[in-house]
């Protein structure tokens, strides 16, 4: 896609971070925070009538991982360092969090997506601890990847 079209940007109402209604949620706030800064960085210029509309979702979901690990025992005596069995398997079953930012860039005048990042991360217990500088790296990261700067 020609990126070249595009100097200015603002954000859809409501966001995919609000709640029902428009209200928008102290995670919006950041994000927008952290869009702004990192687009205008760039040469874009926020603006009533943009080129580009912006959105962002995320998503969290509960994931298992398992593994075995097969365990050693039991050596023949005088053979025990080239002859070894098995003596099963060791279970590990770990649960944690993993979350998905989602950075739409959509062309305002077509109304189609022209962009889109994505951010995977393994989540920390404290995932409702999010704070404005990891809201900051995550956006920057995602708009890293973004191929065009305004003029």
């Amino acid at each position: 896609m020609d990126f070249s079209g595009f100097n200015t940007f603002n954000f859809m109402s409501p966001m995919g971070t609000d709640r029902p209604g428009g209200v928008t949620t102290p995670l919006s706030m950041m994000l927008a925070g952290a869009v702004t800064e990192e687009l205008q960085s760039r040469g874009f210029a926020l603006s009533d009538e943009p080129d580009l509309l912006i959105n962002v979702f995320i998503n969290t979901e509960q994931r298992v991982d398992v593994r075995q690990t097969p365990t050693a025992t039991g050596f023949y005596g005088y053979r025990r360092n080239r002859y070894g069995t098995w003596g099963g398997y060791r279970t590990e079953v770990r649960q944690y969090t993993e979350g998905t930012m989602v950075i739409d860039l959509i062309d305002a005048r077509q109304n189609m997506l022209a962009w889109e990042g994505i951010a995977e991360k393994r989540l920390s217990s404290n995932a409702s601890q999010i704070n404005q500088q990891q809201v900051d790296a995550v956006v920057g990261a995602i708009l890293a990847e973004f191929p065009y700067t305004a003029r």
